[in-house]
């Protein structure tokens, strides 16, 4: 195993069992530890990271002692290719109820489409989302309503709930999260924290989350 080299998750532990500790006769002094170099085309991936400790001459040659191996974890790069997240697919039971309670919310309808007696896809987009959902008869096998923690960013929540509520949709009171579930928006008024939540006829969970302001590093940049 050379400085340098990736390793295998299942190998973590026995390098770091396989240490040594500075050889005999070495004096002791810490040199700066350095992080490996990956290998050639690596990006990610578990690594080997040495720090060496001591140093002797002999016959005019500078030795060292390897003190420690370790191994550690680089976060991969970003990607390069656009991958948008177009359509999450909900289960349900009832297609025509499912699509009169989507359209209920005012959102798009993007497609109805049937294939037979065995399939049938059902698409709509809430506005101006640029991900859809999809439903219908034999596009998925998960239990009807399984589907929890939909989340719709909205900028003002008391307005985006006041909304559903007049389209007959029941829409929780609002609150925050402080080690669970607690009535009110955020005390500090921070974007991520306030919430309000409803549910489709089978049970599928969606949540409004307001946003007003995006944290550093959450929008791509050209």
């Amino acid at each position: 195993m050379r400085e340098g080299d990736r390793v295998r998750p299942e190998r973590v532990q026995f390098v770091k069992s396989c240490a040594a500790g500075p050889s005999p006769g070495l004096a002791e002094r810490t040199v700066r530890p350095r992080l490996a170099r990956l290998q050639a085309g690596a990006s990610s991936g578990p690594v080997i990271r040495t720090s060496w400790r001591g140093w002797s001459i002999l016959f005019g040659v500078v030795l060292f002692a390897r003190h420690s191996v370790e191994v550690v974890t680089l976060a991969p790069s970003a990607g390069a290719i656009d991958m948008k997240l177009e359509v999450v697919t909900l289960p349900v039971s009832d297609v025509d109820r499912a699509k009169r309670f989507y359209q209920s919310l005012g959102w798009r309808l993007d497609a109805d489409i049937v294939v037979g007696d065995a399939f049938r896809v059902v698409q709509l987009t809430p506005t101006h989302s640029g991900c859809s959902i999809a439903f219908g008869k034999g596009v998925t096998t998960d239990e009807a309503g399984s589907v929890q923690r939909l989340i719709l960013a909205v900028y003002d929540i008391d307005t985006a709930r006041e909304d559903l509520i007049s389209r007959g949709i029941e829409v929780s009171e609002v609150f925050h999260l402080a080690g669970g579930r607690v009535p009110g928006p955020d005390p500090q008024g921070r974007s991520y924290q306030t919430y309000a939540s409803f549910s489709d006829p089978d049970g599928n969970g969606w949540m409004l989350q307001e946003i007003k302001t995006r944290l550093p590093g959450r929008e791509w940049e050209d």
